[in-house]
């Protein structure tokens, strides 16, 4: 598994290189990529937008991007915890 700080660095890569712009925020398109990347479908994306971008922006800073990421990898490590319970 790995560790929170090579998760964190691994997580600023990855929204520097989707902050297109450079403004410190990247749109909700760009995550649905990363999160596609995931395993994750767009229903899915959008039910997790909609619970973690309460004023609608469709835009997230860096702070929220990796909220949603460590979301998402929490709910991949409970999935395949539950598939090896089976």
């Amino acid at each position: 598994m790995i560790e929170e700080k090579q998760a964190d660095e691994m997580y600023s890569e990855l929204f520097t290189a989707l902050d297109t712009d450079g403004f410190g925020q990247i749109e909700a398109e760009n995550l649905y990529v990363v999160s596609s990347a995931m395993g994750w479908s767009e229903s899915q994306v959008n039910d997790l937008i909609s619970q973690l971008d309460p004023n609608h922006s469709d835009s997230f800073n860096f702070q929220e991007f990796i909220l949603i990421l460590k979301f998402i990898d929490e709910k991949q490590l409970a999935a395949t915890a539950s598939k090896r319970s089976i």
